[in-house]
């Protein structure tokens, strides 16, 4: 599986989004796809060549699935908004993605704050 991984990291940042969008939707059909593959299933679908309607309505349903398996998966949170907000010009729609993922975001920089402040109390 790593090695497809990679493959498909290979296509995406050589910009070749329609055979990276193919590869992951051969794999939904053999299974259900984890938040991180959705997410980078939507980027694929937004960024094609084709980039038509349907895509980008497809593109929505991979991000609202990502979502849909994880509540706090900040990626796909971002992405939605950004879906919206500069894909559907609905900035209603995307700004309380965008505060879920903010809000998400600080509670896990101050309990790393708090880790690093711990230990280096912890060391002195």
């Amino acid at each position: 599986m790593e090695e497809k991984d990679n493959s498909l990291r290979e296509l995406i940042s050589s910009g070749r989004y329609d055979e990276a969008s193919k590869i992951l939707s051969e794999r939904e059909r053999s299974g259900r796809l984890s938040s991180s593959e959705l997410v980078l299933k939507g980027r694929c679908l937004q960024l094609s060549a084709h980039g038509g309607r349907q895509e980008l309505e497809e593109a929505e349903r991979a991000f609202s699935a990502a979502l849909s398996t994880d509540q706090e998966y900040v990626p796909a949170l971002l992405e939605l908004g950004w879906f919206y907000h500069a894909v559907q010009n609905d900035r209603t729609q995307a700004l309380p993605l965008f505060e879920r993922a903010l809000a998400i975001c600080k509670a896990q920089l101050e309990d790393a704050a708090k880790g690093i402040s711990e230990c280096l109390e912890e060391s002195e």
